[in-house]
């Protein structure tokens, strides 16, 4: 049927011959049909904060600024992932740029350096069998796909070992007795 086949002096004949009653009867159904032709809006997901995401605390937000965006991005790429057998490769490049970049933010000579240049710096000689595993990491992330669980393991090595680089220390909880 196409719209020129529709007799609408017919229509207007018919809807004028209802009573106030028939005419909002049949509005009611015409917006109810309408209504169900609508596509649904699908429920959006609550947003988790990186820094709530990845359990870091308020003294975090005092690194550098382009580490607390890498953090952010390694958060995104880990959340992107639902499925547990997913590559979270990238996640843990973005782990290990924040570190970089926090080491290069607190060491003058290291702004062109990589990780195992600034590891022989005499500065960092001291957490040289700390980055040790997190350069591993990072040659894994490069070459071969990283589980979920070996991204929880850089986590833990990255996450405390950017405030040791920046210089902060994470307040313990008190001891209750």
């Amino acid at each position: 049927m196409k719209l020129s086949d529709i007799d609408f002096s017919a229509i207007s004949r018919m809807m004028n011959g209802l009573s106030d009653d028939e005419r909002a009867q049949l509005d009611s159904m015409a917006n109810d049909m309408i209504a169900s032709m609508q596509p649904k809006p699908e429920e959006e997901e609550p947003s988790v904060d990186y820094s709530e995401g990845l359990g870091l605390s308020d003294i975090y937000q005092e690194l550098d600024g382009r580490t607390l965006d890498f953090l952010e991005q390694a958060w995104d790429l880990e959340s992107f992932y639902e499925d547990t057998e997913a590559d979270f490769s990238a996640s843990v490049l973005f782990l290990q740029k924040a570190l970089l970049n926090e080491l290069r933010h607190h060491t003058l000579e290291a702004r062109m350096m990589s990780l195992p240049q600034i590891m022989q710096l005499e500065q960092w000689q001291d957490l040289q069998s700390v980055l040790l595993p997190v350069q591993t990491a990072l040659y894994r992330a490069e070459y071969d796909v990283v589980s979920r669980e070996e991204l929880q393991a850089v986590k833990a090595q990255v996450l405390p070992l950017l405030l040791e680089v920046a210089g902060l220390q994470e307040e313990m909880p008190e001891e209750q007795g």
